[in-house]
C-alpha cells in the first residue's frame, strides 16, 4: 500500500470467442469474429501503439483465449477479414452516394464516417501484415502488456466430471500460448470467473454413481500444476453463501446430489484486502487471495498508483505466495459507436474511450 492510502491499478482485460471459422458468416458464423476484429482488437491494438508512440506504457493485461488466438492466427481469417472490410468499405460508401442523392447529409455523414473508420482498419491490417497474434507478441515482447491466457476451449471448469479433462484444459491452453506467444501464461482468466475449491462429493452418474464420497481437487492445484501464478474469479466466489438454483425447484433430482457445501457468507472477505487459505489435506504455503486496486502488489509488466473505486467486481486468487495481481474490471464489450449524428473523428474518439484509464494509468507511473 502506498504511504497515502492510494492502491494499485491494473486494468484486465478478457477476450474469448468461439470457433466460428468455417462455420457459415452470419449471424453467428465468421462475421461475428470479423466484427469484433475490426471493432475491438484492431482499435485496442491501435490504442495501445498511440500510447507507446507517445512515449507511455499501457502496461495492461491481456487475456487471450486459446480459441481466439487460433482462429486470428489462421489463414482463413487473413483472407476473410480483408474481404469483409473491402467489402464494408464499399457498403459505405454507396450508403454515402445514396443519401447524398436523397438530400440526407446527416446519414451521408455518417456513412462517410464508417466508410473512413473500415478504410483506416484496413490500412492497419496491411500494416501489421495481417497478424494480429504476431502484433500482440510485440507488444508483450516491449513490455506493454502482459498476455495471459483461458481454458484451451473455454469448458467451464468446476462442472467438469473428470479430473483430467480440467488438467487438460490448463496444460492444453499453456501448450498453446507458448506456441503463439512464444512463453508460458503466469496468470489465467478462469472461463465465466468460474471456480471451485477442493471439496468431496459422490458422483451422481457414470460408473462409480453412488459408490461413495469422493475427493475433487480444487481448481487452484489443477493450475499451480500447469504453472500458472495466479487466476480471475468473481468476489462472490471469495466471499461464500448459499447459491441460487435456477433448476433445483423444478427437478427434484438435482436437490439429491451432493456438493461442496457452501461457505457461510463472510462479508470480511473482501476483495480490497489479501486473503490466506489452504485447501484441506494440503501442505506447504498457503494461498493468498487478493483483489481490487487497493491492495499493493505487483503484477504483469507494471503498476499504477491512481485512486479506484469499489465497483470493480473481480478478484484474483494466487496460486502461490508471490506477489500476485490485482482485480480489474470486466471488459467484453466492443468499441462500436452507433450514433447517427456521429463524425469520423467522433467515431475514432469513442473507438479509445474505453480505453481512458488506459492512458490515465500511463500518466501514473
Amino acid at each position: 500500500m502506498a504511504a497515502d492510502g492510494v492502491g494499485s491499478f491494473a486494468l484486465v482485460l478478457h477476450t474469448h470467442l468461439p470457433f466460428v471459422l468455417g462455420h457459415g458468416r452470419w449471424p453467428h458464423g465468421s462475421d461475428w469474429l470479423m466484427e469484433v476484429a475490426a471493432g475491438c482488437y484492431l482499435p485496442l491494438l491501435d490504442a495501445i501503439d498511440d500510447a507507446a508512440a507517445r512515449g507511455g506504457s499501457p502496461r495492461i493485461t491481456l487475456d487471450i483465449s486459446p480459441v481466439l488466438a487460433g482462429q486470428l492466427a489462421a489463414p482463413a481469417f487473413r483472407s476473410e477479414f480483408e474481404e469483409y472490410l473491402r467489402a464494408r468499405i464499399s457498403s459505405a460508401r454507396e450508403n454515402r452516394q445514396e443519401f447524398a442523392a436523397a438530400n440526407q447529409p446527416e446519414l451521408a455523414h455518417l456513412a462517410e464516417g464508417w466508410e473512413g473508420f473500415y478504410r483506416d482498419r484496413l490500412q492497419q491490417f496491411e500494416r501489421l501484415n495481417g497478424d494480429l497474434v504476431g502484433a500482440l507478441r510485440a507488444l508483450a515482447d516491449q513490455g506493454h502488456v502482459t498476455l495471459i491466457t483461458c481454458a484451451a476451449t473455454h469448458g467451464y471448469l468446476p462442472l467438469l466430471s473428470r479430473e483430467e479433462s480440467i488438467a487438460l484444459q490448463l496444460r492444453v491452453a499453456v501448450a498453446a500460448h507458448r506456441r503463439h506467444f512464444g512463453r508460458a501464461p503466469d496468470g489465467i482468466w478462469l472461463p465465466e470467473c468460474a471456480y471451485r475449491p477442493r471439496y468431496e462429493w459422490t458422483p451422481p452418474v457414470g460408473p462409480h454413481k453412488g459408490g461413495g464420497r469422493v475427493r475433487r481437487r480444487g481448481i487452484e492445484e489443477f493450475m499451480a500444476d500447469a504453472g500458472l501464478k495466479f487466476f480471475i474469479t468473481d468476489v462472490h466466489l471469495m466471499r461464500g453463501g448459499s447459491p441460487l438454483s435456477a433448476y433445483r425447484d423444478y427437478y427434484p433430482a438435482l436437490q439429491q446430489l451432493s456438493g461442496p457445501q457452501p461457505p457461510s457468507y463472510r462479508p470480511d472477505r473482501t476483495p480490497y484486502r489479501p486473503i490466506w487459505s489452504r485447501p484441506a489435506g494440503v501442505t506447504g504455503p498457503p494461498r493468498r487471495s487478493c483483489g481490487t486496486p487497493t491492495v499493493r502488489c505487483r503484477f504483469g509488466a507494471g503498476t499504477a498508483d491512481i485512486p479506484v473505486t469499489g465497483r470493480i467486481l473481480n478478484s484474483i486468487r494466487s496460486t502461490s505466495p508471490a506477489d500476485c495481481g490485482t482485480g480489474g474490471s470486466r471488459m467484453r464489450r466492443s468499441i462500436w459507436a452507433g450514433s447517427s449524428s456521429m463524425s469520423r473523428r467522433g467515431l475514432r474518439s469513442a473507438c479509445r474511450r474505453m480505453l481512458a484509464t488506459l492512458l490515465t494509468c500511463c500518466a501514473a507511473c
